[in-house]
């Protein structure tokens, strides 16, 4: 199985194409979405987002799995709210998706979550709460979300150039990027 440090350098290199196939073809979406579908690029974020899930099945590496669940959310939140020529995220395989959502959903029913998913979860929701949540019900996790205030993680949050947003893919990355006031 991939290793998580492999998976992040795998969506690091992801990521640059996005960002050159957004530097060459400019604010036109058709062409940057034309080309991200040419080369491939959705595919393998696809690849990347189930590897992500196949992690959430070792219950021997419990702290590599809630690592999985985090980054695998992040996607699952990132490809509902931005366009997919933004991220290289496109059509995430429903039933992954579905899967990743029942985790946090369990989670929450058991008390589970890190400090970190705690101060993540309320932003994603509060900015889109479909794109977290989708059309099944996770009163848990709905529960969660909707007590918990959406902008604790200015507090809580490392700060953007910390060390423990470096090498954790898409999930870093969006994190480093916010403004903290």
């Amino acid at each position: 199985m991939i290793t998580l440090e492999e998976l992040a350098a795998w969506e690091d290199r992801l990521a640059r194409e996005v960002e050159a196939v957004g530097a060459q073809a400019g604010p036109d979406l058709a062409a940057r979405d034309r080309a991200l579908e040419q080369a491939g690029t959705y595919a393998e974020y696809a690849s990347v987002f189930g590897s992500y899930v196949e992690w959430l099945e070792l219950a021997d590496a419990p702290a590599a799995a809630r690592e999985a669940l985090k980054r695998a959310t992040a996607l699952v939140w990132l490809a509902g709210v931005l366009p997919a020529p933004a991220t290289g995220l496109a059509e995430l395989p429903e039933q992954a998706v579905r899967t990743v959502r029942q985790r946090l959903e369990a989670a929450c029913r058991r008390g589970e979550l890190d400090t970190e998913l705690e101060w993540m979860l309320p932003w994603y929701y509060a900015l889109d709460p479909f794109a977290l949540v989708g059309p099944e019900p996770l009163p848990s996790l709905e529960a969660l979300v909707t007590d918990a205030d959406a902008t604790a993680w200015r507090r809580l949050a490392p700060a953007p150039a910390a060390p423990a947003l470096a090498h954790r893919g898409l999930l870093g990355r969006y994190w480093a990027t916010l403004p903290r006031e």
